[in-house]
């Protein structure tokens, strides 16, 4: 193999095991709250007066 086609697979390689690196660590680094119940037991006395309306 030629030294350019090195220089190439090594990049490409590179490339794509940082971008996986960076994706893993996004998605195990995240801290997103999870979504409230609606249906939860109790979810009625919290609900605000304008909110029963309509």
């Amino acid at each position: 193999m030629t030294p350019l086609g090195w220089v190439f697979m090594l990049s490409s390689v590179s490339f794509v095991l940082g971008l996986t690196t960076f994706c893993f660590y996004r998605v195990l680094v995240s801290h997103v709250e999870p979504p409230e119940d609606d249906n939860a037991p109790g979810r009625e006395d919290e609900r605000s007066p304008s909110e029963g309306v309509g």
